[in-house]
């Protein structure tokens, strides 16, 4: 026979479900936003020529 049910159960698999969501939601938004930062980097040092001027001071071939 199975034991009831208790209503602290219940709370606690809500509380646990409500956390994971939001650890999946906070990854997801630090993911995000690391990723719009990084092309944000990357279109500003492509419009200022800075990659430019380090492929040049590396020696490779430039890039257009």
């Amino acid at each position: 026979m199975r034991e009831p049910i208790e209503k602290d159960d219940m709370t606690y698999a809500m509380w646990g479900i409500a956390i994971g969501l939001t650890l999946m939601f906070g990854v997801s938004l630090w993911r995000y936003r690391r990723s719009f930062l990084y092309k944000r980097e990357i279109r500003w040092m492509d419009e200022h020529h800075e990659l430019d001027r380090l492929r040049e001071q590396l020696g490779l071939p430039l890039q257009k």
